[in-house]
């Protein structure tokens, strides 16, 4: 095969973060033959049936789409039709078994969103931001039956920011795959390419986010409250629940910081200690500990900042905020 050519490749993608990396695998030497995207399901308010993101651009750029709802045997025999030298995965959904990887002459690669063989799983994004990583990254790793365990080709790290969300993170962490993605398939195809197994040992997990997961503890530290609220903002958002006198109703909380200037011991976990349009909205924490809310979501409403918020919700200190919903 002439290297001018390039590997022919069968894209796995579904959200925004896989239509990055595969933006950037068409600007490299390499042929998306295909793209394979989840199904498309209801959504938003009409619960009307849109395109994902990867399979709106694949219409889009006119590349052969298909849409299965697992890899079974018509869906091998489709995807074998493109004549793949490799599959090229990123946040797809699916589960590849042994008959699926074996289409491809060259085998799978699949951009996962941590250094490997940190936080192996479903959320490798919002699980750094949870637990409180100042680094994380994207690996290019051969796909074998046991997830995110396979060897990996290229590591690439970056620092996380103490103000981005899960959100951000994700887009920078997508740029990154764009360029490694490709950089890895060009080293497959001249034959330099070398993965390193990973070591089990170090291995840690990060598995699918749980909705009660989304209630804040107030009782713990602000620095992982805050981190709470950033690994699940914009999107579904962390939430906390308003007072009996606001009738006990759920609010978001999409943006919020450690704010240790007006820590109080012995307040109560949760009890609102400033609530002014000048100082914010500023709620203990664990040990101490204080957390001044930025930008809030009442239910039904659009997501506002905290002095917008205060005028229409006349909260006072010493109010408490719950854990949640009843």
């Amino acid at each position: 095969m002439s290297l001018d050519l390039g590997l022919r490749v069968v894209f796995f993608g579904t959200p925004e973060f896989a239509r990055v990396v595969l933006e950037g695998l068409l600007s490299s030497p390499h042929e998306v033959v295909a793209v394979a995207a989840a199904p498309d399901r209801p959504s938003g308010r009409g619960r009307k049936v849109r395109l994902g993101p990867v399979a709106a651009f694949a219409r889009e750029r006119g590349i052969p789409l298909i849409q299965p709802a697992k890899l079974d045997t018509d869906a091998r025999t489709r995807l074998a039709e493109f004549d793949p030298d490799v599959f090229a995965v990123a946040s797809y959904g699916l589960i590849f078994g042994p008959r699926s990887l074996a289409v491809p002459r060259l085998g799978a690669v699949n951009a996962h969103g941590s250094v490997l063989p940190k936080l192996r799983g479903a959320a490798p994004i919002e699980r750094a931001i949870m637990r409180g990583f100042t680094r994380t990254g994207i690996s290019i790793q051969q796909m074998v039956r046991e997830v995110d365990a396979g060897d990996v080709y290229a590591s690439r790290e970056i620092p996380i920011d103490a103000s981005e969300n899960a959100e951000s993170l994700r887009a920078r962490l997508a740029d990154v795959a764009a360029e490694l993605l490709p950089e890895v398939l060009t080293s497959i195809e001249a034959g330099t390419a070398r993965a390193v197994a990973q070591d089990p040992t170090r291995a840690t997990f990060a598995p699918p986010l749980l909705s009660e997961e989304r209630a804040i503890r107030w009782a713990e530290p602000a620095t992982a409250t805050a981190n709470r609220v950033r690994a699940f903002a914009p999107r579904p958002g962390a939430f906390t629940v308003l007072p009996e006198e606001f009738g006990s109703k759920r609010l978001k909380v999409l943006d919020a910081i450690p704010a240790p200037e007006h820590a109080r011991a012995g307040a109560s976990p949760g009890e609102v200690l400033v609530a002014s349009a000048k100082e914010g909205l500023v709620v203990a924490t664990g040990d101490g500990a204080a957390l001044k809310l930025i930008t809030v979501q009442p239910e039904g409403k659009r997501a506002m900042d905290v002095a917008a918020f205060l005028r229409g919700h006349r909260l006072a200190p010493g109010l408490v905020l719950g854990d949640s919903a009843t």
